[in-house]
């Protein structure tokens, strides 16, 4: 299912749903990591649970200030040599989804790729769904 982001130089993807009701359900290709990620409970300081998701659609965590638990997480995945987090948000009313993407630590330029190739992580999007 990931291989179109493989083959796009994205390491990692993640889909993160959270119900109406707050229940968190969540899948990857990384099954370690995500293992890592529950836990230590990074759910709780997660996008998922900040006031930025339901009113931005693409968020690149490098450009966020992070500290407490959501520094750890972010930084926790660099011992999985992860890095450069990009998260697609959409909220439809009924429940919050949360697309992330991460690549390699020695792949700076995923960053840039990005914001100039969205349209094919929101095509990746609808292919996954």
């Amino acid at each position: 299912l990931c291989q179109p982001l493989v083959n796009l130089g994205i390491d990692y993807f993640s889909h993160i749903r959270v119900d109406s009701s707050n229940q968190i359900t969540g899948i990857t290709n990384h099954p370690e990591y995500f293992k890592h990620y529950f836990e230590n409970n990074f759910q709780n300081v997660d996008l998922s649970s900040c006031d930025i998701a339901p009113t931005t659609r693409y968020i690149l965590w490098d450009q966020i200030k992070l500290s407490g638990r959501a520094e750890a997480l972010y930084l926790s995945s660099r011992a999985f040599d992860l890095a450069y987090t990009f998260t697609i948000c959409d909220n439809n009313g009924h429940e919050q989804n949360f697309y992330n993407f991460e690549a390699h630590v020695a792949k700076s330029w995923i960053k840039e790729f990005y914001f100039t190739h969205i349209d094919l992580l929101e095509h990746f999007i609808n292919y996954y769904k």
